[in-house]
């Protein structure tokens, strides 16, 4: 691929940075598009849009350390209309995760968000994910990819035209970074969401068939998964136990829960720790949900106090749910502790 480019673009390849020019870079532009000369075709773009964007990737580069192997959105050149979390090794294949839950999306935000802020926001957020991905693929000696995970629970109404201007401006940016999104998943999803999502999805995927090779495209239409509301079997297929952590940090409550939405407690646990709980509140289904790696145990359901001595490490949950109610919020008690550490291993002789 790289014999196809013109003496100036080789010299350019050069002087870009590491994750730019490194080999692995190249196979994602390679993997990601549907020919060889489309990925010459999509090598080229990149580099005439590294020099008309040069100020800008300068100025992202300067605030992401070049050995960083964690994505921190503090470092985006522009804030966002909603909120973003980070978990390394957020999938039980130890892939890392961007987090959002869709309740703190914000459509006024998202609407007046300007079109050069816009710019800015995804140049350096996809900066970012390049340095951090090179430098994960380097110690784990695979390419890794990123797993972007929304909770739909709660999502604020919204007129969906009002998506468009800003992804006009995302798409053809993040087009030139083939091969960085591994799946996107949502959780806690409505039969609404999943209808919504089956109808948007022959669309999206013949919107983006030129960028997979045909025998791939399958394959690429398993990147979108639906986690349905209470399926916290299929969260834990997909999610670590950190992951959950971090989510249920995300959306821990306070006195109350409101309409529509999911709040749960979380602690981490090793083999053999006891935990306790108290969960209290009308009119809502709560669960007591012992997270490991690739799958779950339920350790209690509904309403009261209990206690329980978990078998393997991870994360207990004591989870709220009031999606069912579409108004009035739900006073709410959740309470969860570990109260007795396993003993350490004793050392080996």
């Amino acid at each position: 691929m790289v014999s196809a480019l013109t003496t100036e673009e080789r010299a350019q390849l050069d002087r870009e940075p590491e994750d730019i020019r490194h080999y692995l870079f190249l196979t994602r532009i390679l993997r990601g598009l549907s020919s060889e000369k489309a990925a010459v075709a999509r090598m080229k773009e990149m580099l005439t849009y590294r020099r008309e964007n040069a100020t800008i990737i300068s100025r992202a580069r300067t605030r992401i350390p070049s050995d960083t192997r964690v994505f921190d959105s503090q470092r985006s050149l522009q804030d966002h209309p909603f909120l973003q979390s980070f978990v390394a090794n957020g999938t039980p294949d130890c892939l890392g995760v961007s987090l959002i839950p869709l309740r703190t999306f914000d459509w006024t935000a998202w609407g007046n968000w300007r079109s050069d802020d816009i710019r800015e926001w995804a140049i350096s957020t996809v900066e970012q994910y390049s340095i951090v991905l090179h430098n994960e693929s380097l110690a784990q000696h695979r390419m890794c990819k990123m797993c972007e995970v929304r909770d739909c629970a709660g999502m604020a109404s919204g007129n969906p035209l009002a998506l468009l201007a800003p992804i006009r401006t995302m798409a053809p940016i993040f087009a030139l970074y083939p091969e960085f999104l591994h799946r996107a998943i949502g959780i806690n999803a409505s039969s609404t969401i999943t209808t919504l999502a089956a109808l948007c999805k022959p669309i999206m995927f013949g919107f983006f068939k030129s960028w997979f090779p045909a025998d791939k495209l399958e394959e690429e239409h398993a990147k979108l998964q639906l986690v349905g509301i209470g399926d916290w079997a299929g969260v834990a297929l997909r999610l670590s136990p950190r992951a959950v952590l971090r989510w249920a940090e995300l959306v821990c409550p306070g006195a109350t829960v409101g309409a529509g939405l999911i709040v749960a407690r979380g602690v981490e646990v090793e083999l053999g720790d006891r935990v306790r709980w108290r969960c209290e509140g009308l009119g809502l289904r709560l669960s007591v949900l012992h997270f490991m790696e690739g799958s779950l145990v339920r350790l209690g359901e509904g309403p009261g106090e209990g206690e329980s001595e978990v078998r393997a490490a991870g994360a207990v949950l004591l989870v709220a749910d009031n999606s069912g109610s579409w108004w009035g919020s739900q006073a709410l008690t959740l309470q969860l502790e570990v109260i007795g550490r396993a003993a350490p291993a004793a050392a080996a002789g």
